[in-house]
């Protein structure tokens, strides 16, 4: 577990802006913070640095094409960024694979989005506000269990001495990182070690969570009128 204490401390110690010895000025610890905050929101955007893509259940009920994802809407766990291309459906006691459509253009291919079937083929995410929308193709006349992979956020660190826990190589990561986002804010111009430093501890994270795209079948695809699936390439 981590504080954003020790981050910010640790990254204006780096630049100099502080002491060891002298307390972080109350604008100071409201600056780094706002600034660290904005770091962990924008690597929540990159494949390589989500580092965890929790398995979830949700009930799919009969006739559904869609569900609305976050507070208020149908599934009530946080709206995520987007969905892992992998997803299954629980027949018997099977997990069955489902299609998972990553781009927009994929979903608008099908051409009978109405049509419905006894199970679902493939899923669709948009992140829509303030609720994302998960489609379901075709809508299913029975219910199902299906099971997703989002990517989460990683959290906001709502004060200075609130802790998150992250995996190995994150702390040093955000550390050197925010010393190069904080460093103009001070009038200060990062070296190029330092700058070279924050480069290769956000690189080490990517071995960790890169993972290879692969060729995917688009389901009720349409070309000159004619309904089939046409290969497209997938990528998370």
């Amino acid at each position: 577990m981590t504080t954003a204490r020790t981050i910010v401390r640790a990254a204006l110690l780096d630049i100099q802006v502080c002491s060891a010895e002298e307390p972080l000025t109350a604008s100071q610890c409201e600056d780094a913070l706002e600034l660290l905050n904005a770091l962990l929101d924008s690597w929540a955007l990159d494949s390589v640095l989500v580092y965890t893509t929790p398995p979830t259940v949700i009930p799919w009920p009969a006739g559904a094409s869609q569900r609305l994802w976050g507070p208020g809407g149908d599934i009530v766990t946080p709206r995520p960024l987007r969905l892992q291309p992998y997803a299954t459906y629980r027949y018997g006691d099977q997990d069955m694979p489902l299609t998972v459509l990553t781009r927009q253009e994929q979903y608008t291919q099908i051409a009978l989005k109405g049509m419905q079937s006894a199970m679902l083929q493939a899923l669709y995410y948009e992140p829509t506000l303030p609720t994302g929308t998960l489609y379901g193709w075709p809508a299913p006349t029975e219910g199902w269990q299906v099971t997703t992979y989002p990517w989460v956020t990683f959290g906001r660190f709502p004060h200075l001495d609130d802790a998150i826990q992250f995996p190995p190589g994150y702390e040093r990561a955000l550390r050197l990182n925010l010393e190069i986002e904080c460093a103009p804010s001070y009038g200060v111009t990062p070296g190029p070690t330092r700058e070279r430093l924050a480069w290769e501890a956000k690189n080490a994270l990517v071995p960790l969570n890169a993972v290879v795209g692969r060729l995917k079948l688009t389901p009720g695809a349409t070309v000159g009128g004619d309904s089939w699936s046409r290969f497209v390439a997938g990528r998370p």
